[in-house]
């Protein structure tokens, strides 16, 4: 059964520090652009050695607790190279321009360019956020032009530079519900708003969370911020940071054993958990380099270091849908059998088995009945081949057609009579030759270099129809994190935040929720659909959330 995220998953409890081990934790650990002092290792819980028998674990193994390994854990921490999102990239050049141009220093990720429509005749000004965007969000996506409030022109654009008095955000300004274009929001049909002003803001202040000004708002002025944008090229730097980072320091190596890491945890879980039973979970080891007899405790770091050798019994492929290749969506079946694991990572339990590959494109085919549970299966594919072309239908209208076949009661199954969920048909899969994981970390790559054309709007770019595209390609940062919520899953926090603040249009755009969450936000996360058990953890992202560093700080970090 696929239970979706839930708005009462728990927090996780504190995990314990180790114990006589300290002096092997890192002094700093780095997750994208947050540094945490002191990071807590899981510890090797019970005895190093967990040789099943054959018939597997006994009944006081799952009635037990769930046993951690610390070398996986520090196997985890020794391949993580910490790696910036494109908003993160930009925002370091943005401040360096900035702070060249007017003098300021400001943290592009946390200013906003806000616009603001409002009663002219109160003091402070009653008013409700139209257009709220970061300043590295509005630098990577090229924001041009003046984003009026509805029904409003410029007539009613505020004549001074600098507002004589604050603004007050009133309760019903609709700026926590999704934006549209250009982190734009509607207007509340509440309210008198006779006049609009357009600034560059940092947050309010703590004892006035809803009151914007002087002390907030910067020296900056909206229109010259753009013209800076305009002549400034933010997707080359970063396509020159990203080939820099792959081409060093073994990170494509690093990469590889931090998924093979991440898929055996993964197994560990959901085998004590029994979401995966005795025989996916040997597949499962088998595929990870540990030999089916022995278990997740078994794992040291000669384990991870072995060359990869292909298991005679054991066949992998990435999944395809009508031709369209997964970047990280993989089945291993035991050849033998049929037994089929499927991995579909960005989920706290990431792998499901079936009798055999049909059986697992059957229910592939009813969990894309689901409107958002399609959503999520888009994500899993390369930005390049989501679009029709004149001669070749796209990932996006082959997706349409399919559900549409399949969305009345019963048509899954009728279609499993005309041999739609065979292998080959709908969904097939490319053969992996050699190492799976190094074949992950090949796709996941090639993903991230693909996604920058989507992910920045250049100037031959300022089309609705392009910024539209920019705005729904998928967080190559939450892909790239994804092992790290298996491995660590306090991390979760951190993957909701990143999914959160910039996957898509209809999520946000540089809208503050990576720090203070909003509303309705677990609805739009995609850790946890596919999910076996249950999701990574999506609790507290109401407005009271904490900045997603404190949340870490208190849950993975000492005091």
């Amino acid at each position: 059964m696929i239970i979706a995220p839930s708005n009462t998953t728990p927090a996780p409890a504190l995990l314990p520090a180790l114990q006589n081990e300290t002096e092997s934790a890192p002094n700093l650990v780095t997750f994208g652009a947050w540094r945490f002092p002191n990071f807590i290792l899981d510890i090797k819980v019970g005895a190093h050695n967990q040789t099943l028998p054959s018939e597997g674990a006994s009944p006081a193994y799952f009635a037990g607790p769930l046993l951690r390994n610390n070398a996986v854990e520090s196997a985890a921490i020794g391949n993580y190279k910490s790696l910036k999102s494109p908003s993160q990239h930009t925002a370091v050049h943005v401040n360096a321009q900035v702070k060249e141009r007017w003098n300021v220093d400001v943290d592009p990720e946390k200013t906003y360019l806000i616009t603001f429509a409002y009663n002219k005749y109160t003091t402070p000004h009653k008013a409700v956020i139209t257009q709220k965007m970061s300043l590295a969000d509005a630098a990577r996506l090229n924001v041009q032009g003046t984003q009026r409030p509805p029904n409003m022109s410029f007539k009613h654009e505020a004549r001074s530079n600098t507002p004589s008095t604050s603004f007050e955000v009133q309760p019903y300004s609709l700026h926590t519900s999704a934006p549209g274009e250009n982190g734009t929001f509607k207007t509340s049909n509440a309210g008198t708003f006779n006049e609009y002003y357009t600034g560059i803001y940092t947050e309010p202040s703590a004892d006035a969370p809803d009151t914007y000004g002087k002390d907030q708002l910067q020296p900056i002025p909206p229109k010259a911020f753009k013209e800076m944008v305009k002549v400034h090229a933010y997707k080359k730097p970063y396509d020159e940071y990203l080939s820099f980072y792959w081409s060093h320091n073994d990170t494509r190596e690093s990469y590889t054993k931090l998924n093979k890491l991440a898929y055996m945890k993964s197994a560990h879980i959901q085998h004590h958990e029994q979401s995966l039973d005795e025989e996916g979970r040997k597949i499962a080891m088998h595929l990870a380099g540990v030999p089916p007899n022995q278990s997740y405790m078994d794992f040291n770091g000669s384990t991870l270091n072995k060359p990869y050798v292909a298991a005679p019994n054991l066949e992998t492929r990435f999944l395809t849908f009508v031709g369209s290749r997964s970047t990280n969506i993989f089945y291993t079946r035991d050849i033998n059998t049929q037994k089929t694991v499927l991995f579909i990572p960005g989920n706290s339990s990431p792998l499901h088995t079936f009798e055999s590959p049909g059986a697992m494109n059957k229910w592939l085919a009813n969990e894309l009945r689901d409107e958002d549970k399609a959503n999520v299966f888009r994500q899993h594919f390369s930005p390049k081949d989501l679009s029709s072309s004149l001669l070749h239908r796209g990932f996006d209208d082959q997706l349409k057609v399919i559900r549409a076949r399949i969305k009345d009661p019963g048509a899954v199954e009728y279609f499993e009579t005309q041999d739609y969920w065979k292998e080959g048909d709908v969904f097939g899969g490319d053969k992996v030759e050699g190492d799976p994981f190094k074949e992950l970390q090949k796709r996941t790559e090639n993903v991230m270099k693909v996604s920058t054309s989507d992910q920045f709007v250049l100037n031959s770019d300022l089309t609705k129809k392009t910024l539209i595209k920019a705005l729904k390609i998928l967080d190559t940062g939450l892909l790239f994190l994804t092992p790290l919520g298996v491995i660590f899953p306090p991390v979760g926090i951190l993957l909701t935040g990143l999914s959160v603040t910039s996957g898509a249009i209809k999520t946000g755009i540089g809208i503050d929720d990576k720090v203070h969450g909003r509303p309705g936000a677990t609805d739009r996360i995609t850790f946890g659909v596919f999910s076996a058990i249950k999701p990574i953890l999506t609790a507290g992202l109401g407005k009271a959330l904490p900045p997603v560093g404190g949340v870490l700080k208190t849950i993975i970090l000492k005091p």
